[in-house]
């Protein structure tokens, strides 16, 4: 892998205040930070940071290996300053007759302007962007067009447009913001005499916290940023690094922050594959993220396990559709609107529990029928899909659930389907039910967030997703298969009448 940065500087703990014009702390260490492409920070001493002594007994104890203080450095050239945030120690050899050495590892690196600190000497910011150009064909931004056409080897002035935008939308504690600007190497062409300059749109994502917040605030936003586009987009796209900003009265400061995350395989983004496209729900994000964010800390796993399932692509067969299952139970048990359990049953189990006459026999049989008063796995996934009832018939989707169950059950209590032997059996089984199981399971989702009928319909039925899920549909026996249209034209070689 390529590191994202490699470079030697001097490093202090955050507590060691500059005075005047003074770049370094006589304390500092110098030594060498290695940023790795998936954002792990390795820090290498050529001395040690904590007290020597303490130090060598830290490598013995892994209790007591993590480091409270940031750690401040400056990096040689142009690097600029750095603040390693949230690391522990992984070696430390401490010597009176040689070189002492000791290497870091941390969570959290800010990179940029020199941090503005707390008064425990963490760094906070005022907020953060993120660009948004691996997801371009989600924004479906407008190009940037020259207004006349020019021969091949004209020069003289050209004119374009591009219509820049900064859409703000207030949500709790916070601004969300979407930021159509272009980005162009024209402001250094007039100094250096260059004929051709290049103009790019730039699309970023940012937020203006209404207090300053902290790095790991910035890491847990960044990160529910990114699921809340996955769900909005049907696709899990890595997003690029948070750009921090912070105001002060002395001057502005910038950085960013890189952290260790599992990086998926890059993915180009095609029409196909999308739910929403911004331009449906651009009026609507602001509130949309707010209920995202209601929605996952109320449900939970309900949440959280379907987004595990579109981030992981490799996954068992088993293991998704069990997942999904899962979620959708979890879903289920957390709506306090939904009911719990069948009255009819409940009813029956109180009239058999009034005609037991001994109290042992009695407190043993309510122990026994606890949960049977339950609803099915069928009733429940029955109803959490009832406001997507509008999108397909019900009794196909009774069937369905129905099946999906059974399924469950096999996999879980039997290890595979009932009365067969073969495990190609059960993948095709489970290729039949999970990808049309997970489409139900996003629409659902969306519909909690507050994404409107019209357009989960249209990802249904009309939209340029719609040929995927009507295929799961299909297979899963939710639709019937659609006949094929009649021929717009005559087929080659027939004589009009």
């Amino acid at each position: 892998m390529v590191p994202i940065l490699e470079s030697r500087g001097y490093f202090w703990w955050s507590d060691q205040s500059l005075d005047g014009d003074i770049k370094i702390p006589p304390t500092a260490v110098p030594g060498r930070l290695v940023i790795e492409e998936d954002g792990k920070s390795r820090l290498t001493l050529d001395g040690l940071l904590s007290d020597g002594l303490h130090s060598m007994f830290k490598q013995n104890d892994l209790r007591d290996t993590t480091l409270e203080k940031s750690i401040v450095g400056l990096l040689y050239g142009n690097g600029g300053y750095v603040c390693l945030l949230d690391h522990y120690i992984t070696e430390s050899q401490f010597s009176y007759n040689a070189p002492s050495r000791e290497e870091i590892v941390a969570s959290y690196c800010l990179r940029g302007s020199y941090p503005l600190l707390d008064v425990t000497f963490s760094p906070i910011v005022q907020g953060f962007h993120i660009n948004l150009d691996n997801i371009d064909e989600w924004i479906r931004a407008t190009n940037i067009k020259a207004l006349d056409s020019l021969a091949e080897g004209t020069h003289i002035k050209q004119t374009f447009e591009y219509k820049r935008e900064n859409i703000q939308y207030p949500i709790v504690g916070a601004i969300l913001s979407m930021d159509f600007d272009i980005d162009s190497d024209f402001s250094h062409s007039k100094y250096f005499g260059v004929e051709k300059v290049s103009f790019a749109r730039e699309v970023k994502l940012g937020y203006r916290a209404n207090d300053h917040i902290g790095i790991k605030k910035v890491f847990d936003l960044t990160s529910r940023l990114q699921e809340f586009l996955a769900l909005l987009m049907g696709v899990h796209v890595d997003l690029d690094w948070p750009h921090t900003f912070v105001e002060s009265a002395e001057s502005n400061q910038f950085g960013t922050l890189y952290f260790r995350r599992n990086r998926q395989a890059g993915k180009n983004l095609s029409i196909s594959d999308l739910w929403t496209i911004f331009p449906g729900v651009r009026d609507s994000i602001g509130s949309l993220f707010d209920t995202f964010m209601l929605v996952r800390e109320k449900f939970g796993p309900g949440v959280y396990l379907y987004l595990a399932c579109l981030r992981t692509e490799s996954m068992f067969a088993e293991n998704r559709f069990t997942t999904l299952i899962t979620g959708l139970e979890s879903l289920y048990r957390r709506d306090g609107d939904l009911p719990q359990e069948s009255n009819t049953e409940k009813e029956r189990i109180d009239r058999i529990l009034r005609d037991v006459q001994k109290e042992g026999d009695k407190t043993w049989l309510k122990k026994k029928l606890e949960y049977r008063a339950e609803l099915t796995l069928e009733d429940r996934l029955n109803r959490l899909f009832e406001p997507l009832s509008n999108f397909m018939d019900a009794d196909r989707l009774k069937a369905f659930t129905g099946q999906c169950a059974v399924l469950r059950n096999d996999v879980t209590h039997f290890g595979g389907l009932r009365g067969t032997t073969t495990y190609s059996e059960l993948l095709e089984r489970l290729g039949a039910f999970t990808p049309a199981l997970a489409s139900l399971y996003h629409a659902l989702l969306l519909y909690r967030i507050g994404v409107s009928r019209e357009i989960i319909g249209n990802a249904f039925n009309s939209s340029p997703v719609s040929w995927k899920i009507k295929r799961y549909m299909v297979q899963a026996g939710l639709r019937e298969e659609e006949k094929a249209t009649a021929q717009a034209f005559p087929p080659p070689n027939s004589s009009a009448q």
